[in-house]
Formats: structure tokens, C-alpha cells, sequence
């Protein structure tokens, strides 16, 4: 096969997402001919799909030697490196992209985002005005103002990503704006998508109101992903009801889609509407097979206290997909609630799941920390659950407001997606807040690192939007969890879990995959913050025997 037949065939694999294929043409290609940049460049976007990042590198090195000024390739190498958590090295390629095609917009869009993230916001500002001018250029004929709107959405989308709330709000109304100038009746579905965005901004900026102002106006979507997607953002914030109005009208709109149906019967069983999700599965599955089918199934399952049932379909679905990953998370916290398990199987279970994750860490002594003498300990916690009602903030929210400030500087690594006034109310109590939500296991490391933490305290165990693959490998010297997790993880590298008299006696440290640092009354020690006021009751009612309530779930009963 000759160099451009091997490379045609690598495109069409490629386009195909046959990346391993696409990946072989590309280098038998690239082998013929050493000197063809699009082959290399071709080898390098298809080990960044594989998530072979080093060979993704020089493969990008190898584009850029035979022709030195590839705009794409450098752009794209910037990306690489941003990925990676190498700023700086992804601002330099951004720069090298700037020079080789100045009259492009997507490098400077691309420089505004890391410069902004190098805390470099008048130059990340400067490159964002460069984008958008450059946007309006190069659309000329095209539709200048859409570009500019594109441009612009992007950037908000950025800075959301990165936790600029206020930053964002001021760009995205300028995409706003560029979308309503559009002429005749404009794209509602270009606009909804970026109301939600600006509404998401105002939501994290604690400005309630005016966002379900902006949420309200962005239901006058019509596209199937749009609403999607804007239902999801409203069961996110507690918007239950609305966000179930919103898939049902989608399911309207679209009678014939299963995903339209899959969407609708997933938020129904978020929401504890079991009976109706199952029938809405039931539904789209005679539209078309649903993948997720099972899952769903286990999910629901768990929720109806069959603990049983939803164990071995999550082990099943752990088993088919091969990973220990979310699956094998969702068999854990399930083999909790079993009735069929005794204790230790239960823990030899999570060891089980669990142990190839810690393959290849990183050790404890590669780690350098300065002395701690005359210093403050560096402590880091990762959550997603500060916000209303959720256990994890009722229970650490009292714990943030009296930490010696004198000895620890506290870092809130923070991986979830929900805002409200309880998320404000824990940043202001940490030392440094840090947006990781998008953040890849590289990045995340390189910032613990970048932190230099010297406790990182893992708050969430097998529960949603976790980040134990990355304990599991090692970020930091001494690794914790606590509160998140009603049992031991089986994490290898998680040195400790924090626990107590009660709810770790002494005679179950064998059961734990983790040491116990036992500390008196510190495990779900109730300490509100709102003020729950006792009802008016006569001496005679309040003298009677104790009638006890729960509302929980019901696998918990």
C-alpha cells in the first residue's frame, strides 16, 4: 500500500472512531513516507483518542519537524498540554500557532483560556478580544455575528469550567447579544444553549432569582439535545419538576426518539418515580435497543431495596465493560446493603474490585514536602456534595467553620456540578478553592502536586463524581477518606479513614482495607447551622414515649 492509500485509510478509520485501525494506516504511512506531516499529525490525534499522551507528543514533534509552521498541529499540541496540566508548555504552542496563521481566531480563543488559567487575566483578556476581532474577519460573508456568538459562548464556557462565575456572566451575555442580532427570528436553540450557560453563571454567583429568569426563557428550545440537556441542568439545581416538564414536552416534540424516552425514564427514577421509569424504558426499548438498559435496571433496583438484584447486575455490567470503574463503584456500595453478605465478604469484595486500580502508583517517598516546622499543614479535601441537604455538607459545614486556621491552610478540591448558598458558604471557609469538576486525572494530580498538599482527605468514597482512581494511584503523601462513604473503600494507597468508638469499634479494624485513626465523637456529629426549632407542645405530650421517624432511602432500611 502506498503512503497516501495507507493514509486515506487512516482517515477513514478515523472518521469511522476505529482510532487503534486509524492509528496503524497512519503509521504505515508515516513509514513510507517520514517526511508526510498530516500522516504524523494523524498519529498524534489518534493516540490523544487512546489517551497515550507521550507517544500523542512526539508524534505531534514528529508533524512539526517536517513542517515546522503546521497551525494545526501546534494548536493541537497546546490542547495536548493543557490536558496534561502543562500550562505553560500549552501557552508556548498556543503562541507558535498565533504565529504561524495570525488570522485565525481558534489559537488566541485558546490563549485566553490558559492565560486565564496562568491567573494572567489582563493578557487572557487582550487574547479574547484578539479571538472575537479575528472572528468577525474571518467570517466575513458567513455570518459574522454567529462566529462572533460562537467565539464568545465558548469563552463563558471556559470560564465556568474554570470557576469565574462573574467573568463568565459578562462574556456570555455578549454571546448573547451576538445571537438576538441575528437576523429574522434568530436560532432559539443557539440562544437557549447560551442562556443555560449564563444561567448556570448566575446560579453559581448565588443570584437565584434572575436565573430562573434565564432558565424559563431558554424552555423555548425545540432541539432534542438542547432540552436534554437543559433538564438535566434543572434536576442538577433541585428543579425537579420543571425538569421533568421539560423531557416530557422533548418527548412530545420527539415521539419516535428513544433517547427522547431514555432521558425522561433516567430522570424519573433520579427522581423515585420507579414504577413510571421502568414503563418509559419499557417504551423506548421497543423504539430501539437501549445499552444503558441494564444499568438503569440496577439502578432501580437498588432504589426499591432489592439490594440483591441491582449487586449482580452491577457486577455483570463490571465484568462486560471491563474496568474498575463506575460499575464496579455501584457493586460496592450495593454489596452494602445486601442481606445475603456477610461483613467480611463485603470487605473482601471491595478489596477485590478495587486492587488493580492501584497498579503503577506512585510511591510515598517520591514525595517531597518541607519540613513541618514553622509552618501550616497543606490539607486538601475532594468533594462534589457541598450544597443543600446533602449529608456531606450538613456534617462537614460546622468542621470547615472551626478548623485551626493557625495550623492548617485548607484546599477544597471541588468535582461537582450542583451550586447553591451552601456551596458560597464552604468557600469562604477553605483557604483555596479549586474548580475541578472537568479536570483530567492528569491535571488533577499535577495541581495537588502544584499544592503541594501533605493530607488529602477523599469525602465522597463510592458515591457520584468520586475521584478514588486517582487515590488509588497516589496524589499525595498521606491519603484519607472520611464521612462520604458508610464503610472502608478497599482503595489500595488510602492510608486512613477517620472514624470513632462507635462507629469503628476496635475488634472491625480487620474489616478495613484502610488504618483507622479512631478520634473521639467525630463520625455524623449533627452540629446545624439552621435554626430547627423545637414545635409548641404541653408538658403532658412532651413526656410521652418517644415515637422515632426517618426519611431515607429505602435500601438504608
Amino acid at each position: 500500500m502506498t503512503a497516501m492509500h495507507a493514509f486515506n485509510a487512516g482517515n477513514a478509520a478515523f472518521r469511522r472512531g476505529e482510532w487503534a485501525q486509524a492509528l496503524a494506516s497512519y503509521d504505515e504511512a508515516a513509514q513510507a513516507h517520514p517526511d508526510m506531516a498530516t500522516a504524523h499529525l494523524g498519529r498524534a490525534r489518534c493516540l490523544v483518542k487512546l489517551a497515550q499522551w507521550m507517544p500523542a507528543r512526539e508524534a505531534f514533534n514528529a508533524c512539526l519537524r517536517s513542517e515546522p509552521s503546521h497551525y494545526s498541529a501546534w494548536l493541537e499540541a497546546g490542547h495536548l498540554c493543557r490536558q496534561m496540566g502543562e500550562l505553560q508548555q500549552a501557552a508556548g504552542a498556543y503562541q507558535h500557532a498565533i504565529n504561524a496563521n495570525p488570522v485565525r481566531y481558534e489559537a488566541p480563543l485558546a490563549m485566553a483560556r490558559v492565560l486565564h488559567q496562568l491567573k494572567q487575566k489582563p493578557l487572557a483578556g487582550q487574547a479574547f478580544e484578539q479571538a472575537m476581532t479575528l472572528a468577525a474577519v474571518q467570517a466575513q460573508g458567513k455570518g459574522p455575528v454567529t462566529l462572533s456568538a460562537e467565539v464568545a459562548h465558548r469563552m463563558g464556557q471556559y470560564l465556568l469550567e474554570l470557576g469565574d462565575h462573574d467573568a463568565a456572566d459578562q462574556v456570555l451575555r455578549l454571546a448573547l447579544q451576538a445571537c438576538q442580532a441575528l437576523p429574522g427570528p434568530g436560532d432559539v436553540n443557539r440562544q437557549a444553549e447560551v442562556l443555560m450557560d449564563l444561567g448556570e453563571a448566575l446560579l453559581r454567583g448565588g443570584q437565584h432569582s434572575a436565573a430562573l429568569q434565564v432558565l424559563t426563557q431558554a424552555s423555548i428550545a425545540t432541539d432534542e439535545a438542547t432540552l436534554a440537556r437543559l433538564g438535566a441542568m434543572a434536576f442538577r439545581h433541585n428543579l425537579w419538576q420543571e425538569a421533568l416538564a421539560v423531557l416530557r414536552k422533548c418527548v412530545q416534540l420527539y415521539p419516535q426518539s428513544p433517547t427522547a424516552r431514555w432521558n425522561l425514564a433516567h430522570l424519573m427514577a433520579e427522581c423515585w418515580q420507579m414504577d413510571e421509569a421502568e414503563q418509559v424504558l419499557q417504551e423506548a426499548e421497543k423504539l430501539a435497543p437501549m445499552p444503558g438498559a441494564k444499568s438503569m435496571r440496577a439502578s432501580i433496583a437498588g432504589r426499591q431495596g432489592d439490594a440483591d438484584t441491582a449487586l449482580r447486575l452491577y457486577r455483570e455490567l463490571a465484568a462486560e465493560s471491563g474496568e474498575q470503574g463506575k460499575f464496579a463503584s455501584s457493586s460496592a456500595m450495593s454489596s452494602l446493603y445486601s442481606d445475603q453478605l456477610t461483613a467480611q465478604e463485603v470487605a473482601d469484595l471491595h478489596r477485590q474490585l478495587f486492587a488493580p486500580l492501584g497498579q503503577g502508583a506512585r510511591s510515598r517517598e517520591s514525595f517531597v514536602r518541607p519540613p513541618l516546622t514553622g509552618r501550616r499543614i497543606k490539607l486538601g479535601m475532594v468533594s462534589a456534595d457541598f450544597h443543600h441537604q446533602h449529608p456531606v455538607n450538613i456534617f462537614m459545614q460546622p468542621v470547615l467553620r472551626e478548623l485551626d486556621r493557625q495550623r492548617f491552610e485548607v484546599f477544597l478540591y471541588f468535582t461537582g456540578v450542583s451550586y447553591d448558598d451552601q456551596t458560597h458558604l464552604a468557600k469562604s471557609r477553605v483557604s483555596t478553592w479549586r474548580e475541578m469538576t472537568q479536570s483530567t486525572p492528569a491535571q488533577f494530580a499535577r495541581q495537588v502536586e502544584a499544592d503541594g498538599i501533605d493530607i488529602l482527605i477523599d469525602l465522597a468514597g463510592h458515591t457520584s463524581m468520586q475521584r478514588l482512581e486517582l487515590f488509588a494511584q497516589r496524589m499525595a503523601p498521606v491519603q484519607a477518606t472520611f464521612l462520604g462513604y458508610p464503610g472502608s473503600t478497599g482503595i489500595p494507597n488510602m492510608d486512613w479513614i477517620f472514624g470513632d468508638p462507635v462507629v469503628t469499634p476496635p475488634e472491625h479494624d480487620a474489616l478495613y482495607s484502610e488504618q483507622v485513626a479512631r478520634l473521639p465523637h467525630t463520625v455524623f456529629c449533627y452540629a446545624p447551622e439552621a435554626d430547627y426549632p423545637y414545635p409548641d407542645m404541653p408538658d403532658a405530650y412532651a413526656l410521652r414515649p418517644l415515637t422515632f421517624g426517618s426519611f431515607n432511602n429505602i435500601p438504608k432500611l
